[in-house]
């Protein structure tokens, strides 16, 4: 009887040894599971919900939100875009209706700015349609710049703003790009060869705008 009892012993802790076996198997398995083939439970936001329905311009917001591409610019330089849809045509004469601007200065803004794209996103931090940077946009109560009519309805006011504030375009185009305080700084538009620039290609654009079909 002396003789089995190590054999005894042996036999009885065996379950819980094969137990311990099983449970550290199963952690091994938890722990190393390829987690690309697990089963994704949650859903997209964008994926469950009817973008349409939040605004008339909310599906320019599943849009992806690249910076201006290099065939983009190059376009914008040129002038060779293509015209603003319908939906852009609403947007712009809303806006120039509410502050009183010319559509034809809200769409050389824009193909100036964007050439129309919602998404856009350029180096030094401006956002969307009419290239607004997020200081402006805090100050316009901006919440989402990628939004096309808000960030119009807000780029709009701004620039309006400015022409009011300097009593002519060129100038007001200037604080658009350069910021007021530039161009009260200089006391006329900003020797910024960026600037001068940009108050060049609204013009030609606004030329191209106003000519007849």
């Amino acid at each position: 009887m002396i003789h089995l009892l190590p054999l005894l012993c042996l036999v009885l802790l065996l379950p819980a040894a094969a137990s311990a076996g099983v449970i550290l198997s199963e952690e091994v398995d938890v722990s190393e599971r390829d987690p690309l083939k697990q089963k994704h439970v949650h859903e997209s936001l964008l994926d469950s919900m009817d973008v349409k329905a939040l605004s008339s311009s909310a599906r320019f917001l599943a849009l992806p939100r690249p910076m201006v591409t290099p065939e983009l610019a190059k376009a914008m330089e040129s002038g060779r875009l293509q015209p603003p849809t319908k939906e852009w045509k609403r947007i712009i004469r809303k806006a120039a209706k509410v502050y009183g601007l010319p559509e034809a200065l809200i769409t050389s803004v824009i193909r100036t700015e964007s050439a129309f794209q919602a998404h856009a996103l350029s180096p030094k931090g401006a956002q969307g349609a009419m290239q607004i940077m997020p200081r402006t946009q805090e100050e316009l109560g901006l919440v989402d710049p990628f939004d096309p009519e808000a960030n119009v309805m807000a780029g709009c006011a701004y620039l309006k703003r400015q022409l009011d504030r300097f009593g002519s375009l060129e100038l007001a185009l200037a604080a658009y790009n350069a910021g007021p305080a530039n161009v009260m700084k200089y006391q006329g538009v900003p020797p910024f060869e960026e600037t001068r620039d940009y108050i060049k290609r609204v013009t030609a654009h606004l030329d191209d705008t106003t000519k007849p079909e």
